[in-house]
């Protein structure tokens, strides 16, 4: 649902995702695809062997939420030098994930599947759903 809910928010402010990467939201079975055309299943991992192409989905995905992000900076920029509603009026008042993304990292965390520090990969994906709830309030704010 997560990979539905960027995508759908991507399309309704016009977002093309350029970093290589394109979001396939099929309900509990999503998928990512990369720059060469290699699917990449957001679901799983069921085992050991599989991990690694969940891994790589999970990478893809926090690109395209960072992106999404460097779009919405775009935006608010554009709109603050066009005299926008006044709410901007500096660099720091441009849109912000509450945390950051570095590669395969949020917050410092790893995102990737790990087969012994459950607790850590949880709140990596916690707080990448804390990133999608600021990119939905967001894109609700542009209305």
């Amino acid at each position: 649902m997560a990979c539905l809910l960027l995508s759908t928010m991507a399309g309704s402010v016009g977002l093309r995702f350029k970093n290589g990467y394109t979001l396939k939201p099929m309900g509990s079975f999503s998928k990512v695809k990369d720059s060469k055309g290699v699917l990449y299943e957001l679901y799983g991992p069921v085992n050991i062997l599989s991990s690694h192409r969940y891994d790589k989905a999970m990478t893809g995905f926090l690109q395209c939420l960072k992106e999404f992000e460097t779009f919405a900076q775009g935006v608010d920029r554009q709109n603050d030098d066009r005299g926008g509603t006044g709410q901007h009026g500096s660099s720091s008042n441009y849109f912000k994930l509450p945390y950051q993304i570095d590669g395969d990292k949020i917050d410092g965390r790893k995102i990737g599947f790990p087969f012994s520090r459950y607790e850590r990969w949880t709140a990596a994906l916690k707080i990448m759903l804390v990133d999608l709830k600021s990119c939905l309030a967001w894109v609700a704010n542009q209305s």
